[in-house]
């Protein structure tokens, strides 16, 4: 079978990742021109040596640069001349972008662009890049928690920028006073979903009867605050229970109270929460809605259990959850045909060499998938030499 040629080159060590494995087949398996270039782009386990070579291929700079695995060192290697603002936008919201390449993108692109703006609100951002931007567009460095005091003084005097400055989870507390007693509603719904803000007045905007939507989602929300939304559960609002189901500090205790909601928009939220216990979870999975099932699939907190009721639901959605899952057994990948797996269970072990005919399921798939499918078999087997 002939290989594709390539920008990048295999390494010649390094662990090997599952380069196959039965989510990507099936859901790839009307696009031809898959490679395993693409593949390897989008896993965030692959090894950084890998990445590195990687970042030779124009084509594979979006896929690299969305990816969180992608080394943050590496990120100046994939911006090119003539980039395009949404793929520059992708590295300045990422958390381990350079300071030097968030000034570089900052000033080499048209301001009020979703690359310069996500440049001025990431924390790496140097203060003599934000002092810079700010004269051009405030909004996103008031933001940003590491906007110097001075400058958060200075712009509150202006009304237009009180709402971005209230948003920011870094105030110095003179300024956090100002505005705690802020009565404009645009600054009062900012500072309410601001995580930086004072949970003993969260507590008291609650107890005025307002602001639900914007406080519940809150984690710097106190657990007292749990107990009284308990109390009065079915007279809430379903879109102010799912505010509470999503917010990341939410006790188990109230997520199962929530999963016996009858509201579809609860139950995915209880299923997607990390703190859900593992039996209500696997209660959710045999109700076998689609939504609850792939929200559950993809939750971290699910063990192999609940794992292999997903795979038997016959939902291939979450099934490619499920597959992604580190804490996918052995037993549920043999049941689905599964050999060669992106999984933690098989990145320490070495990939077998196999021919495509030897795949139960290449039968089925057209004469153009199965090229494609060589060449990833191949690279497999490079890779695991």
């Amino acid at each position: 079978m002939t290989q594709s040629k390539s920008p990048w080159v295999l390494p010649s060590s390094g662990s090997v990742p599952g380069a196959l494995w039965w989510a990507h087949i099936r859901a790839a398996r009307s696009d031809s021109a898959l490679s395993i270039a693409t593949l390897l782009s989008m896993d965030p386990d692959c090894p950084p040596e890998w990445f590195a070579a990687l970042a030779n291929d124009s084509a594979l700079v979006e896929h690299l640069a969305c990816n969180p695995g992608f080394p943050g060192h590496l990120l100046e290697r994939i911006v090119r001349p003539g980039m395009s603002s949404g793929v520059l936008c992708h590295i300045a919201v990422r958390p381990d972008c350079p300071a030097d390449l968030l000034h570089r993108i900052a000033t080499s692109t048209p301001v009020k662009t979703g690359a310069t703006q996500a440049a001025a609100l990431n924390p790496n951002c140097s203060e003599e890049t934000l002092r810079r931007l700010v004269r051009l567009d405030p909004t996103y460095v008031l933001a940003n928690p590491s906007c110097p005091p001075d400058i958060l003084e200075e712009w509150w005097r202006d009304t237009r920028f009180k709402p971005a400055i209230a948003s920011n989870p870094n105030l110095p507390a003179g300024l956090r006073r100002k505005v705690e007693r802020c009565v404009r509603k645009n600054v009062v719904v900012e500072h309410a979903q601001n995580p930086g803000a004072r949970p003993a007045w969260l507590y008291w905007l609650v107890g005025n009867g307002s602001y639900f939507d914007e406080v519940y989602p809150n984690p710097a929300i106190p657990p007292r605050m749990y107990e009284l939304a308990a109390e009065v559960l079915d007279g809430l609002d379903t879109y102010v229970i799912a505010c509470l189901a999503e917010n990341p500090n939410c006790p188990a205790w109230l997520l199962e109270m929530v999963a016996e909601r009858p509201e579809d928009t609860l139950r995915v939220a209880v299923a997607r929460h990390r703190s859900t216990p593992v039996a209500t979870l696997g209660r959710l999975v045999d109700e076998n809605d689609p939504q609850v099932v792939e929200a559950a699939a993809a939750n971290p907190a699910a063990d192999s259990a609940v794992l292999e009721k997903v795979m038997q639901t016959g939902r291939p959605m979450a099934q490619f959850n499920a597959v992604w899952h580190t804490n996918i057994s052995w037993h549920s990948l043999e049941q689905a045909e599964l050999r060669m797996l992106r999984n933690s269970n098989t990145r320490t072990r070495s990939l077998p060499t196999l021919e495509a005919s030897q795949l139960p399921y290449v039968q089925s798939m057209s004469s153009d998938w199965e090229g494609t499918l060589g060449e990833l078999l191949h690279a497999a087997q490079l890779l695991a030499n």
